[in-house]
């Protein structure tokens, strides 16, 4: 939402005040927020290299002890997963909207 659309705001009220979830940001976000290597094509042409990149975010999350990590992009949500999965971490991925069931 907020790289191609500048919406920053809005998803950030939907965690705080929606799904009265505490909002923790990587130290790099809105409009310095870095990619995590799940668009543009690097997922389906480097696999390897998408997901070293989703682990090297995912890392920064540890360092802060959060258990959640909310996104709206589906494509952060697969890469994300399984960077997860492949490196056995306790960060369970939500769709925004998952935060409103």
């Amino acid at each position: 939402l907020g790289r191609h659309s500048n919406i920053y705001e809005e998803p950030r009220h939907v965690i705080t005040n929606l799904a009265k979830m505490e909002l923790v940001e990587f130290k790099d976000n809105r409009e310095k927020a870095v990619c995590c290597g799940g668009g543009g094509g690097l997922m389906s042409a480097f696999r390897e290299l998408a997901e070293q990149i989703a682990f090297n975010k995912l890392k920064q999350l540890s360092k802060l002890n959060v258990s959640k990590l909310v996104t709206a992009c589906p494509f952060c949500e697969l890469n994300f997963r399984e960077a997860i999965r492949r490196h056995n971490m306790q960060i369970e991925i939500l769709d925004i909207v998952e935060t409103l069931i």
